[in-house]
């Protein structure tokens, strides 16, 4: 029998055996350690926050390694929580997280702690100490920009939800190596600030500028971009015409200047460079100039230094105006389209058409203060006069199609209802352009156009046909009658206009005289030889033929080789009540450039014609026999178009010249408005402008 005392030493002989089994054999080796139950805790842990909203969180991997990490943050006594999105791979013995305090949705100046947990297989994960840092205040964002009036302006954008208080300094350089900078205390501002404008920074001087947001000890700085302080020039430049004189106000602003010197240029210019005409004191902000010639003219200021330092205004642009003889005008300069033809409506606002226009024809409509550019889908060439308004100021205009030179050629109608624009074909027909203009239109009182085309090549007789749209809407076609002699000339011109009653005129001419025809009929047109007047050699028709005054009685534009002087000039010839009256003489010029516009009145009372001329641009107004010229521009060169609104007031444009306007050409325009008295009579307001189908 065993006993207790026998089971015990059984019981330690098989400890003993299992022991040495295990520890492989033979003389006492040492004894392997426990295993472990978890894997090693990541060491050396820190973390750090700056001002930008930026958090690091970094450490190294555990002796023993690890598989991945999570970090977790807390702000006390709040849990820990996993803030990375996922398992974090082990890639090395160093690792770091990177974070921002608004994805840990921690708020400024709260102490931040950190742990890492590291995994290992199946282990529980080793848990490092704990890091600890503090969220600051967030650091504001600064932008700064110098502004054309010499002020300096400084946005900012405020990040931290905690400041309570804002101090701006500005800081300034003089030294060209940027070494030595002076300090100024812009003041304390509300936290919400987010401009501010420095109006009084040193002149020639670098600047720039830190705001600094705080609460209590804690703050958060940050400083803006260089800027240099520009030398303040003057403002608001502005010129007053009268008469040949043009005067000039200004306000100043440099503290530093120590004289104003006035820049003058001939014509409009948007660069303002121009010859000295003045210099004056730097407390000075007036000053009248008596130009030596009437024209257009762009003025600057520059405020120098006795150093040469020097800031030059905004130039501005003005045009004078004609001497005191019974016109009072008031002038200013205008950006529109470049363009060939102007039209003035009955609204104030102004048309514009481009012959041609990177190979295509444009049309310019008015869209509140600007253009747009809508032109008749198809039109390949636009035929003079190239755009007329209807009554409700509605454009038209008639085009061709297919390439120039070709025939036949497509006429077509095309005219804008207030929504779109609207096509409509004419006829085909080959147009013989030596027979000029080729074709002459004219809109009637019912906004429909009437035409006269010439047909057949240069090596036939000429023939011309008449156009019109029937009530029923079909377009009928009828030969012209040309008078006997004139059937066999080539090469020569006509012109087309209506009368008051819509009735058509033609005047063709055939270099030794002008015939005059009126259609009585259809197919039929009588004929006058205005060569038997015995009134001189009527020998060229100008852009416009005339106007009807009534009935049977129209007055015609004609051009005639002056008596004596064999200058040309242009006349008015007015037929009343079937009687051909005496000539009246408009104007003579001085050398052969017949080109020029003219506009009727609404009540016919007045007319108004445009032309150049050696002394210069010039328009004469007036009535028949009584006509008074008025010199615009020393050049002659300008183009212009006069105008009446509906109470007989003038209005004349013209067009100067031309300048780049960031990637657009614009014309520069000077508007002449004549300023009259209320008339007597009030008129009917005129027409409201609707263009709807063109857009922004």
């Amino acid at each position: 029998m065993f006993s207790l005392d026998n089971h015990k030493a059984i019981f330690l002989f098989l400890i003993l055996g299992l022991s040495a089994a295990c520890g492989g054999g033979g003389g006492g080796g040492t004894a392997s350690p426990a295993p472990s139950t978890t894997s090693g805790p990541p060491v050396n842990v820190r973390a750090s926050a700056d001002p930008a909203g930026s958090v690091l969180v970094t450490w190294e991997a555990p002796v023993s390694g690890a598989d991945g990490y999570d970090v977790q943050a807390r702000v006390a006594p709040a849990d820990f929580r996993t803030v990375n999105p996922t398992t974090i791979a082990a890639t090395g013995k160093f690792l770091s997280f990177p974070t921002t305090l608004d994805a840990l949705n921690v708020p400024e100046l709260s102490t931040i702690e950190f742990r890492v947990l590291g995994y290992k297989g199946t282990l529980p994960p080793g848990i490092s100490t704990v890091a600890s840092t503090s969220a600051p205040l967030l650091r504001p964002e600064l932008a700064l920009a110098t502004s054309e009036d010499g002020v300096e302006r400084l946005t900012l954008t405020n990040h931290s939800k905690v400041a309570d208080h804002l101090h701006v300094d500005r800081l300034h350089s003089f030294d060209l190596n940027l070494l030595i900078w002076n300090t100024t205390s812009m003041g304390d501002f509300p936290v919400g600030t987010t401009s501010i404008v420095d109006d009084a920074p040193p002149e020639g001087s670098v600047v720039y500028y830190t705001a600094t947001y705080s609460k209590g000890s804690a703050t958060a700085s940050n400083t803006s971009n260089k800027c240099s302080a520009a030398f303040r020039p003057p403002s608001d430049l502005a010129a007053t015409v009268a008469g040949q004189s043009i005067s000039l106000s200004w306000n100043n602003h440099s503290a530093a200047a120590t004289k104003i010197v006035v820049l003058r240029s001939a014509g409009l210019n948007a660069s303002g460079a121009g010859l000295e005409v003045a210099t004056l004191f730097p407390s000075t902000q007036t000053w009248t100039d008596t130009v030596p010639a009437p024209g257009y003219y762009t003025y600057s200021l520059e405020a120098r230094t006795s150093l040469w330092a020097s800031a030059m205004a905004i130039p501005v642009m003005a045009g004078t105006l004609p001497p005191a003889n019974g016109l009072s005008l008031i002038s200013s300069i205008q950006q529109m389209p470049v363009a060939r033809q102007a039209l003035r409506g009955d609204s104030g606002a102004w048309y514009f058409a481009q012959e041609m226009h990177d190979g295509h024809p444009s049309i310019y409509l008015p869209v509140n203060n600007a253009w747009n550019t809508a032109t008749p889908s198809g039109a390949d060439q636009l035929i003079a006069p190239y755009l007329a308004l209807d009554a409700k100021e509605h454009p038209h205009t008639i085009f061709r199609t297919g390439a120039p030179g070709t025939n036949p050629q497509s006429l077509l109608r095309g005219w804008h209802d207030g929504n779109a624009w609207q096509t409509e074909a004419i006829a085909q027909r080959d147009i013989n352009a030596s027979f000029t203009p080729g074709v002459a239109w004219r809109l009637d009182s019912a906004g429909i156009p009437r035409l006269i085309w010439a047909v057949g090549d240069y090596t036939q007789p000429q023939a011309l046909e008449f156009a019109f749209r029937g009530t029923d809407g079909t377009w009928s076609i009828e030969p012209v009658n040309l008078p006997q002699t004139a059937q066999s000339f080539s090469g020569r011109s006509f012109q087309l206009f209506l009368d008051a009653t819509d009735t058509p005129h033609l005047l063709v001419d055939d270099i030794f005289t002008v015939y005059h025809g009126v259609r009585t009929g259809a197919g039929t047109w009588a004929w006058d030889n205005l060569g038997d007047l015995g009134q001189g050699r009527f020998f060229k028709l100008p852009n416009d033929a005339g106007f009807g005054d009534g009935p049977g009685d129209f007055t015609l534009f004609l051009l005639r080789v002056a008596a004596g002087t064999f200058d040309d000039e242009l006349v008015l010839l007015s037929r009343i009540s079937g009687t051909w009256q005496n000539v009246d003489p408009v104007f003579h010029p001085a050398y052969d450039s017949l080109s020029f516009t003219w506009a009727k009145s609404p009540a016919g009372d007045r007319l108004a014609f445009f032309n150049g001329s050696n002394e210069g641009t010039r328009v004469v107004l007036g009535t028949k026999g009584n006509w008074t010229a008025h010199l615009l521009d020393a050049n002659p060169g300008s183009n212009a178009f006069p105008a009446f609104d509906p109470y007989g007031h003038f209005h004349l444009l013209c067009q100067v010249s031309q300048a780049a306007i960031g990637m657009q050409v614009v014309s520069l325009n000077v508007l002449y408005d004549e300023q009259v008295g209320t008339p007597l009579a009030p008129l009917p307001p005129p027409p409201t402008v609707s263009l709807q189908g063109l857009g922004k």
